[in-house]
Order: C-alpha cells, then sequence, then structure tokens
C-alpha cells in the first residue's frame, strides 16, 4: 500500500512540476490537481529542488505600470487624466506615484479637466462619495438668502467681492469643530476646512454645531432642524442673518 501511495505522490508532484514550469498560480495548480491550495503549498515546500524560485510577477506588473505613467508624469496631467489615459486603475496610479518619490517628485497644484459645474449654483452636484445628490438647500441660491426655488437677493457688491462673500458661508463657524458627513451628529451644512475653493471643490465636511430647534410635537419632542441656528437662517433668508451681512459690510 504505501508503494502504491508513493507512486501516486511521485506522479502528482511531477505533474505539479510541469504546471509550475508554466507559471501557473497555486490556485490553478490546486484546481488541475484536485487538492487544497495549501497541499500545494506544502508540497512545493517539501520539493524546493522540483520547484526553482520564479520571477516575482507582481514586481513585474508593478514596472509596467511605472513604465506607463512614468512620461505623463511631467506634463502636469492628474492621476485622474494618466489613469484614463494608460487604462490603469487610478488606486493604482495613486499609490505609484505616492510611494515611488525618487521617480515621481511632488508638482505643487495640477490643474485637472475642467469641473461640469454650472454658475453660479452648485446646486445638482453631488458630493463625492454619497450615494444621492445632497438637497436643494445646499444650492448657492439658498445660500445667499432665498429659500430653495426663490430668486437670489440683490447685493451691492460685483465681482470677486460678492464671489468670496458667498465663499465665506461655507467657512466652519467660529467655535464649531467639522465633522464627516457620515459621523456628524450635528448640523448637516457642507464646510470647507482647509483652503480649498468652496465655489468650485466639493466637500464631505459638514458645520456638526447643535442642530436648531424648529419646535415640539404634541408630546413634547423636539423637533431638529437639519441646519444649525446659523445656517438654518442661511439656507431661509431669515432676517437675522441679513442684518449679520449688511453689519458685516459695514464693518469692510
Amino acid at each position: 500500500m504505501s508503494g502504491r501511495r508513493t507512486e501516486e505522490s511521485a506522479a502528482r508532484i511531477e505533474q505539479a512540476a510541469m504546471l509550475w514550469a508554466q507559471d501557473k498560480s497555486h490556485v490553478e495548480m490546486a484546481a488541475a490537481l484536485g487538492i487544497s491550495r495549501s497541499a500545494v503549498a506544502m508540497m512545493i515546500s517539501r520539493n524546493r529542488e522540483r520547484f526553482p524560485e520564479r520571477p516575482d510577477l507582481h514586481a513585474a506588473e508593478r514596472q509596467r505600470r511605472i513604465d506607463l505613467v512614468l512620461p505623463l508624469w511631467p506634463t502636469g496631467m492628474s492621476v485622474v487624466d494618466i489613469a484614463d489615459k494608460t487604462k490603469l486603475p487610478r488606486d493604482a496610479v495613486y499609490s505609484i506615484t505616492k510611494t515611488r518619490r525618487d521617480l515621481f517628485p511632488p508638482r505643487g497644484r495640477v490643474t485637472s479637466r475642467p469641473r461640469k459645474v454650472s454658475a453660479p449654483s452648485l446646486s445638482g452636484k453631488p458630493l463625492t462619495g454619497t450615494p444621492s445628490a445632497p438637497p436643494s438647500s445646499f444650492s448657492l441660491r439658498s445660500v445667499a438668502g432665498g429659500g430653495p426655488g426663490s430668486a437670489p437677493p440683490e447685493f451691492p457688491e460685483e465681482g470677486a467681492l460678492r464671489v468670496s462673500r458667498i465663499a465665506a458661508a461655507f467657512r466652519p463657524l467660529a467655535g464649531a469643530k467639522p465633522a464627516a458627513l457620515w459621523q456628524a451628529c450635528g448640523c448637516k451644512w457642507p464646510v470647507h476646512a482647509d483652503e480649498t475653493d468652496p465655489l468650485t471643490t466639493p466637500t464631505l465636511l459638514v458645520c456638526n454645531a447643535a442642530p436648531m430647534i424648529r419646535g415640539r410635537t404634541a408630546g413634547g419632542q423636539a423637533v431638529l432642524s437639519p441646519y444649525c441656528p446659523a445656517h438654518q437662517a442661511m439656507a431661509s433668508g431669515e432676517a437675522e442673518w441679513r442684518a449679520a451681512r449688511a453689519k458685516e459690510r459695514r464693518a469692510a
């Protein structure tokens, strides 16, 4: 009986060695031999003379990707554009350029393809990483003073000054600590905590200040607004916010 098992084992090792020479993976070898992947690994480990070291296939693939990305990096193309041109996954291009700084030095701010955003409203533009579009109160029209669907109010400022004041509505409030949209328990007003332009750059951060109480149910339970009092005023165009804006203009 032991002699028969030895013959079967030798025949299986011979077949496995042939598959190994054909650059088959452990999974493919296991399927062809009718054994488990761990059994294949043990067979290779015990018979190293029949299974010589093979070239690192992952290293070859990484080098192929580097060769594709390297000529495009100095041109100033963004990671998204490079991925589209080379047909590589975006996360692969990002990983290559971050881990091989000797080949891909920082280039400063890169100008990517134009954003398809209509001016002056960002309503209908979904936040990155969210499954659905944000509510209509996130549009610049409602931020500028009127409720959703209403006409924007007239401001005496024109040009860059007016744009800067609208953008300031998306900056964090004093004393409030912004949080990621999926972690926030308070105000859901989108804010930009860094130096990015709120009018052209999406964000996943929200105000997270204590929400405003809009009323109470018959049982005394509080009915909360999705926004804090300050941002609710911006969304609703209330007089208090208009007065604060007027005070800002006088101070400027």
